[in-house]
């Protein structure tokens, strides 16, 4: 996620670093649309939650520990909740430039809204972008509208190019059969026009394969192919297939609040679940509970 001379910047005294590789904060559980290719699992959401305040004042008290990156969203869609601006200007500037999220950008966004997100002084924004041809792009994103999408992009974009400290766009795209022909073009047109500074291709997660996994997962004949294809372009991009990280995985620390306040903190492959919500002063619990 971070360069070595980012990271630098983050740590420039060489302090010892944080106890937590990084934060993992959703503020709801919920999206605003239903993509086949999701990694969330939806089937068993009652109801729609949203984070209250309270609960992420004291996520915003665990920021500190964390060494890395503040996932402002993680698995679910930010904009959904009401609160969703007010929250991201609640995050102290010391750790702004850590912070980022997630966004499908199809619902609606107020003029005033992305004008507050372009003073913001985050990290970067992640825009999920599967094509430009409204055809596809709505087959993949079921549930989405591309006018909306497209209204918001132009709207952010020109809202970003006024304001040079406006958060970097970061722009990922998932690499299936239905797209697969048009991905270099989907790069450039995010580089031309919507002022992309990355781009990652990225493949599906390990899931159980169905019928329509079968039919739209690519084949290591085609991506092999795309990265033929993407090769003479000018424009910087990853890409990332989600390789088995086990090992990796093992020796990270990490915690991750969702919507209710129930806190996963990871130390060294093992998980366990904390509420947040019953916690009176969490900084010293989770500095602790690393230790």
């Amino acid at each position: 996620m971070f360069r070595l001379d980012q990271l630098k910047r983050l740590n420039p005294f060489n302090k010892p670093p944080a106890p937590y590789t990084f934060i993992q904060n959703d503020i709801t559980n919920d999206c605003n649309i239903r993509c086949p290719f999701c990694n969330s699992d939806f089937s068993n959401i009652d109801k729609t939650i949203f984070m209250p305040k309270t609960t992420f004042e004291k996520v915003l008290k665990l920021l500190s520990l964390g060494h890395l990156t503040f996932y402002f969203s993680c698995g679910y869609e930010p904009t959904i909740h009401p609160q969703f601006i007010e929250f991201l200007e609640m995050i102290p500037d010391k750790f702004k430039g850590k912070t980022l999220f997630t966004t499908n950008l199809v619902k609606t966004l107020p003029d005033d809204t992305i004008d507050r997100l372009s003073r913001l002084k985050i990290s970067h924004i992640n825009i999920s972008v599967e094509s430009f041809d409204p055809v596809i792009y709505e087959s993949l994103r079921k549930g989405a509208k591309f006018a909306s999408f497209i209204n918001n992009l132009q709207r952010l974009t020109a809202a970003f190019a006024k304001n040079p400290h406006a958060p970097k766009l970061r722009y990922i795209a998932m690499v299936l059969k239905a797209n697969l022909h048009d991905l270099p073009q989907t790069l450039e047109a995010c580089y031309k026009k919507y002022l992309a500074q990355e781009f990652e291709f990225r493949g599906t997660h390990n899931k159980p394969i169905g019928d329509w996994q079968k039919q739209n997962f690519v084949t290591p004949q085609e991506w092999a192919k795309l990265e033929r294809d993407l090769e003479p372009s000018p424009y910087q991009y990853r890409i990332l297939r989600f390789e088995d990280d086990a090992d990796k995985k093992k020796t990270r620390k990490y915690i991750r609040v969702n919507a209710k306040g129930e806190v996963a903190a990871s130390i060294t492959g093992v998980r366990k679940t904390y509420d947040l919500n019953t916690i009176d002063d969490p900084y010293p619990f989770f500095r602790d509970l690393a230790l």
